[in-house]
């Protein structure tokens, strides 16, 4: 079987290459060239920069390209308001000058266009302030455009009942995966405080929808029919409220993941926890290649499988405890294992490492309960004004004192250790975790087998 396991991954891994050449040969075709005129659908807001406008546009070819419009200087507010004017799904013209493909390498914005070029996007280009006419015509809606209009609808439903400014924006992100309201200071409070995975939706925001489902739900699952029903049920109640969020690489794995123990459930199977995270690990793979260079999808599996593989010797040592305190142990642990997983990986790419990551891990899980399930009561209760009123100044209360919370860390002293690790120091890091990993569970296993062979002896 281990030889067998052995050749799934390595075919795997082989089709992924070739998945991912050949996604990278057809994004160099579709690169439009310079000087030319192009025509394509707007599938993501103008975002404000220095100089320009930033436009994600998918051309008639396929392409994605992301397109700098320069600021007018002869009628600034005009532009902006023809710019802001601009829908996701709406079709524009642009001149294009300066095109960059993503794939090309050799100056100091290589690190930039290859994340872009992991996203899918092919080139950039810039565009004079007046080579672009705006169409009024709406174009067909993609799956991600649509999404992201979803996503537009249910904030002004947050603005609308005053759930807006700095802690509005923690509550969308952390609800319906909307991030474009967090200011750069904010993010870089909770990066500090070793909390930038709360922004994110993940495993732990979807496992608390989850088990909001199966509490609603637990009535139905005496009769097999019934049973098989309802977790198709919440199968699809996820998966609605992934493509909602938006379908981060952090949050389809947690969506595959609860694909895949629901269905156990359906088939009375157990379904080991390690199975699970590499079962999502090749469907994602599969599906997006391009996604192993995303430092989320590194971060999110990085973290889970250091769960996976210490989460029974973690659970065996905190079984003796009080409940409470079992509850605390079981969240400091966790949160010191994903901090080891991941630290290294964290240090390459941001150049600092948050000391405080587990603190801040367990202090903020209360909150980020009382916010996910104080908003599913919010939605539920929309059109009662009192009750709904109460519990929409509970959910912003918990994101203010939360905000303040990550402030307080962020600013203890030594809060981050900046250093920025080369590969090969990764490499010898994960190959002493490794095998102190493996030292540790295998006097774990002989030590039950001990336990088990003098209870053999009692009796």
């Amino acid at each position: 079987s281990r030889i067998f396991g052995i050749a799934k991954a390595v075919l795997f891994l082989l089709a992924g290459m070739a998945l991912y050449t050949g996604h990278s040969k057809s994004m160099s075709r579709l690169t439009p060239r310079d000087s030319s005129v192009c025509q394509g659908v707007i599938s993501a807001a103008a975002r404000e920069k220095a100089r320009s406008w930033a436009l994600n546009i998918q051309l008639d070819n396929g392409a994605r390209i992301v397109t700098y419009i320069g600021k007018s200087k002869s009628d600034p507010d005009g532009q902006q308001k023809d710019i802001k004017a601009m829908n996701v799904g709406d079709t524009l013209t642009v001149m294009l000058k300066h095109v960059t493909p993503t794939d090309r390498r050799g100056d100091s914005f290589d690190t930039y266009r290859r994340r872009l070029m992991n996203r899918g996007i092919c080139a950039t280009a810039y565009v004079p302030p007046h080579m672009w006419r705006h169409k009024a015509c709406k174009a067909p809606l993609t799956a991600s455009m649509s999404a992201n209009n979803l996503q537009h609808v249910l904030h002004n439903i947050y603005e609308e009942h005053d759930i807006d400014g700095e802690e509005g924006s923690i509550i969308e992100a952390m609800t319906i995966g909307r991030t474009a309201g967090i200011d750069q200071q904010t993010r870089t409070i909770y990066s500090r405080a070793g909390g930038s995975h709360l922004l994110a939706l993940s495993g732990f925001h979807v496992g608390i929808v989850m088990m909001m489902l199966l509490l609603l739900t637990r009535f139905f699952l005496q009769y097999r029919t019934v049973r098989i029903a309802t977790n198709v049920s919440i199968i699809a109640a996820i998966w609605g409220y992934a493509y909602i969020a938006g379908m981060s690489p952090s949050l389809m794995r947690a969506t595959i993941a609860c694909t895949v123990v629901l269905s156990g459930h359906i088939l009375d199977r157990f379904v080991k926890p390690i199975n699970v995270c590499l079962t999502c690990l090749m469907i994602m793979l599969c599906i997006a290649p391009a996604d192993i260079f995303n430092i989320g999808f590194q971060l999110s599996f990085l973290a889970v499988t250091g769960i996976c593989v210490t989460s029974n010797r973690i659970e065996e040592e905190c079984s003796r405890l009080h409940r409470g305190l079992r509850i605390m142990a079981n969240t400091v642990a966790i949160s010191f294992v994903c901090s080891l997983m991941t630290a290294p990986v964290v240090a390459h790419h941001f150049g600092c490492v948050p000391l405080f990551s587990v603190v801040t891990n367990l202090l903020s899980v209360a909150f980020v309960y009382v916010i996910v399930c104080g908003c599913a009561l919010w939605w539920s209760t929309l059109w009662i004004d009192p009750v709904n009123n109460v519990i929409g100044s509970a959910i912003t209360w918990a994101a203010k004192t939360m905000n303040t919370l990550m402030e307080w860390i962020a600013h203890l002293p030594s809060a981050t250790i900046e250093l920025r690790p080369d590969t090969t120091t990764i490499c010898i890091y994960y190959l002493i975790l490794t095998i102190a990993t493996y030292k540790i569970l295998q006097k774990t296993k002989n030590r039950n087998i001990q336990k088990w062979f003098d209870n053999t002896q009692k009796i």
